[in-house]
């Protein structure tokens, strides 16, 4: 089956949340509407509208400078935006602090790894549950018997997406010792810990292997197809992005020219001369694709 031809997961449990066999909110729609992003004078992101279906894998792609970051800082509440809206089911993100965010289940990851090297996995893993604890610090620090039923309820979650990733054996670890692609791994984690229905993946196959990349495309598909999780994906790997999207739009120079399909886009013409070139390059990374980059150049 092609990416062109799956098919929704439509009200799939998130296999991680929830306790008790309470599972959590189906995913829901995004629907972002004439999003635009203006930083003095100049546009960054201008009039864009997408939508990402629930249980699907959407990729944003584009050049550097095409507006991708911004528009992920737009919607996790980092940047506020001129225009435009950004419907989650019926919560508009562009109005919401980035916590608020994150509590209707919205989770994301960054390109540089942003997680503590001298912790633990197991520690690191366990910030993505900061913000659904309910018990409070008072309660932690008496150890209350609601505080330590939420810390054992969510140590389980955790060793359970460790177990998803391929990480179980290395809870112990220290981040810092593992290699890139694991700690990548643990960057998912985290954003998965949080317990999204829609999970924001900001190049996560930067700087892996082939063999770290394939691992990753497995992941991701698994997180969509197990899970039901809604993914919206920037990637500059067009053979993990051909392979694992439902769909894609396409950005140049903060404005959307293109959105369909995987097969669609291989084949625009505006697509390919404003970015893809032709399927032989793609393992070639793309001008500007360097170690050097930062997302504000995006």
């Amino acid at each position: 089956m092609t990416a062109g031809e799956r098919t929704a997961h439509p009200t799939g449990p998130l296999l991680l949340s929830g306790g008790g066999g309470v599972t959590a909110p189906p995913p829901a729609r995004l629907v972002v509407d004439g999003l635009t992003v203006v930083f003095g004078g100049v546009t960054a992101l201008d009039d864009v509208s997408f939508t990402v279906e629930p249980g699907t894998v959407h990729a944003l792609i584009g050049p550097n400078g095409a507006g991708k970051s911004t528009c992920f800082n737009a919607l996790t509440g980092v940047y506020r935006p001129a225009r435009g809206t950004a419907l989650f089911g019926t919560h508009d993100l562009t109005s919401m602090p980035p916590h608020r965010i994150a509590s209707v289940g919205v989770g994301r990851t960054f390109q540089n790894i942003a997680l503590s090297p001298s912790e633990t996995v197991r520690d690191n893993l366990l910030l993505g549950r900061h913000h659904l604890g309910r018990s409070g610090f008072l309660a932690d620090a008496l150890g209350t018997r609601r505080a330590r039923h939420e810390e054992r309820q969510a140590l389980a979650r955790i060793e359970a997406i460790a177990a998803f990733l391929g990480l179980a054996d290395k809870l112990g670890t220290p981040l810092g010792t593992l290699a890139y692609g694991d700690q990548k791994r643990v960057e998912m984690g985290r954003a998965l810990a949080m317990e999204p229905r829609l999970l924001l993946l900001d190049e996560p196959a930067a700087g892996m292997n082939a063999s770290e990349t394939e691992s990753l495309t497995q992941s991701i598909d698994q997180i969509r197809s197990e899970l039901g999780i809604s993914v919206l994906l920037v990637e500059h790997d067009m053979t993990l992005v051909m392979q694992v999207s439902d769909r894609v739009t396409v950005l140049n120079f903060g404005k959307k020219i293109a959105d369909g399909p995987p097969a669609a886009i291989q084949t625009d013409s505006t697509v390919i001369s404003a970015y893809l070139g032709e399927p032989e390059d793609w393992t070639t990374p793309h001008p500007g694709d360097g170690p050097g980059e930062t997302s504000s150049e995006r």
